[in-house]
């Protein structure tokens, strides 16, 4: 492909987190997040959400930090966010629910 032709990234993570996966939220437990990419990491452990508008990033918070490699990030059934987390030599499920306070998640 000639050089022309290439996109050139919305977001750049820089340094490299070592991205795992990543989702769009469609679920109904975090309504502000609707469509906001979710991304996971093993080298840095951190979830980001970032908030994308056609070729501009809007927003970009870190919904988790330093709990473990993040493996694998899916919403649930129930609109719940599911964080596969690796540490040492197991792992953990974390379930993000949202906060108590006005039915609201962090960062809303």
């Amino acid at each position: 492909f000639p050089i022309e032709s290439t996109e050139l990234p919305v977001f750049d993570f820089t340094p490299a987190p070592a991205i795992s996966n990543f989702i769009f939220y469609r679920g109904d437990s975090f309504p502000a997040w609707t469509h906001d990419l979710l991304v996971g990491s093993l080298k840095a452990q951190t979830l980001y959400r970032l908030r994308i508008q056609g070729d501009d990033t809007l927003e970009v918070e870190k919904l988790v930090e330093g709990l473990g490699r993040i493996r694998d990030v899916e919403t649930g059934a129930d609109g719940h966010v599911y964080v596969l987390l690796e540490h040492g030599d197991s792992g953990s499920l974390f379930r993000l629910v949202p906060t108590a306070r006005e039915g609201r998640a962090p960062g809303e």
